[in-house]
């Protein structure tokens, strides 16, 4: 479970975040920057995550509620962040769900499965800043990009067969 805390810390410590790592019995980071603030909480199983998360909360924000008064507007970029390595089933998944729309008290994101640093930076994903994406691989885009696009045929296809203009409008025409 270290190993994964320390995923986190890495993978916002890149984002610009400023990591603590408090004294806890239940292993957490909390992060800030100019505009957010939060904590991660790494639990072992997600028995332990759906039981604990509203506690783990509501202590967070009891023990550090001055920082609210001292940055009011971080108040509206407040995050609890729940990750496990444990893997959820169905039934449980719609649970972590709910967890996620509860906005009482903060946002919360609940990550399940999470045993790389790419999974702890994709859970975490929207308090990172945005990236461009270099694709290493341009062999397979076109066939790709067709398969994304559509049926075979379809007027958009002719977009990328470098059809004319006037028979991709038609065929447009045509399937409205």
């Amino acid at each position: 479970m270290n190993q994964l805390l320390q995923d986190v810390e890495s993978v916002l410590a890149a984002a610009d975040y400023r990591v603590f790592v408090p004294r806890s019995e239940t292993p957490a980071a909390y992060f800030e920057d100019e505009s957010v603030l939060g904590v991660v909480y790494v639990l072992q199983t997600v028995a332990e995550l759906q039981q604990s998360w509203e506690q783990l909360q509501d202590m967070f924000l009891r023990e550090n509620g001055s920082l609210f008064s001292d940055a009011p507007t971080k108040a509206w970029n407040c995050y609890s962040v729940f990750l496990t390595r444990d893997s959820a089933d169905g039934v449980d998944r719609s649970k972590l769900n709910a967890i996620e729309e509860d906005f009482r008290g903060t946002r919360k994101i609940v990550g399940v499965g999470v045993t790389t640093p790419e999974d702890a930076e994709a859970v975490l994903a929207p308090l990172l800043p945005l990236r461009h994406l270099h694709l290493s691989s341009t062999d397979n885009l076109l066939q790709d990009l067709r398969k994304r696009l559509g049926p075979e045929g379809s007027p958009i296809h002719g977009l990328l067969l470098d059809l004319d203009l006037g028979t991709v409008a038609s065929q447009l025409m045509e399937s409205s």
